[in-house]
């Protein structure tokens, strides 16, 4: 997967696909510095980037019952909540359904 270094979040969301489940911010950061060796991503930047997937709507950020770490995790709605995010999309497989495994 050729992953667009110049915008970090299509980074992020193949970072936690190749994951395969939700992820905190240091467990995506190895993923996104292979995915984009020359981009300097650091943890404040993959903080950085995983929020603003958060506050676009591409992600969400969850907890799993028991532990409180942060994870991030890829909207199924993504599409409905901007037009925009359609290139977000076309990095998931949209014939495999997202199943969110964090309670928020």
């Amino acid at each position: 997967m050729s992953v667009d270094c110049t915008d970090l979040l299509t980074a992020a969301v193949q970072a936690i696909l190749n994951l395969g489940a939700p992820s905190s911010a240091a467990q995506i950061l190895p993923q996104m510095q292979a995915l984009c060796p020359t981009s300097g991503i650091t943890l404040a930047i993959a903080q950085t980037t995983l929020d603003a997937g958060v506050a676009r709507g591409v992600l969400n950020f969850c907890v799993i019952d028991g532990d409180p770490t942060i994870r991030y995790e890829i909207r199924n709605d993504m599409l409905l909540l901007r037009w925009d995010n359609l290139k977000y999309w076309y990095i998931v497989d949209p014939s495999a359904a997202i199943i969110p495994a964090c309670s928020t």
